[in-house]
């Protein structure tokens, strides 16, 4: 009987956690479509023919030679930034990219790379894309494409902020909101507040995207809502990582 009510009680609580993840994941979406919060919906672009891509689901492994966009619309005015950490840990800013602009306008569709692709190379293992959303320009990587091609050294990067949990022998693959380190600096100079966010992976994660949006942060700790409080201030971020298994 014991270990009936223990069985009981266990399924239960899967439950709870099945229903509260479906809720977030709706949430995310609609969120985004109402413009009730700060939001972006991403998609992941793979070559399949010499014009022609397709969206593919972001938590599928991929081959050397394999060849991908990364596609975004926000629902805000602002900036974001793309940052790529190789599995052997270089990290590089990819968007902006020398000249051009990464101030996003809502509603507009961006592909990145603009005029080619991303290609896998030789190297196996997890390629991390780090996207870190903005209402305002981050002088610390605006600095890194302006001085040193886009690289970014222990300063920029903050040696102690380790992009994936450092634990994990196998880190979740796909666009994942958990486990997630700012490269931005944690403290002193250049230092911004990282915010809570929750996804949507939609119906398909392959056709129809991710959603990502910052949560109601009031009504979150039981507070009277605040309209403004699910929009990006000043000195805040919100950060997610597209992580991709090459093999």
């Amino acid at each position: 009987m014991r270990q009936l009510y223990y069985l009981t009680i266990l399924l239960i609580a899967l439950c709870v956690m099945n229903l509260t993840g479906f809720a977030q994941s709706k949430r995310a979406r609609g969120l985004f479509v109402n413009n009730q919060a700060d939001a972006i919906h991403i998609l992941i672009l793979k070559k399949i023919d010499e014009n022609k891509f397709a969206p593919v689901d972001p938590a599928r492994s991929f081959l050397r030679g394999d060849q991908i966009k990364i596609a975004f619309e926000s629902n805000f005015d602002g900036y974001v930034y793309v940052i790529n950490v190789t599995p052997g840990g270089k990290k590089r800013v990819l968007f902006p990219f020398n000249k051009e602009s990464n101030h996003i306008v809502h509603t507009q569709r961006y592909e990145l790379p603009n005029l080619n692709t991303f290609v896998f190379d030789e190297e196996k293992g997890t390629e991390i894309v780090q996207v870190i959303m903005s209402r305002e320009a981050i002088a610390v990587f605006d600095q890194a494409v302006k001085n040193s091609q886009g690289e970014l050294g222990e300063t920029a990067s903050s040696a102690a902020a380790e992009l994936s949990n450092p634990n994990t022998k196998t880190p979740k693959s796909g666009i994942v909101t958990e486990n997630v380190t700012s490269v931005l600096p944690q403290t002193g100079a250049g230092a911004m507040r990282q915010r809570g966010i929750i996804l949507s992976p939609g119906k398909d994660k392959a056709t129809e995207g991710t959603y990502v949006a910052i949560p109601d942060k009031s009504s979150d700790r039981g507070q009277t809502k605040d309209k403004d409080a699910s929009r990006l201030k000043a000195n805040e971020v919100a950060v997610f990582e597209i992580r991709l298994q090459h093999i």
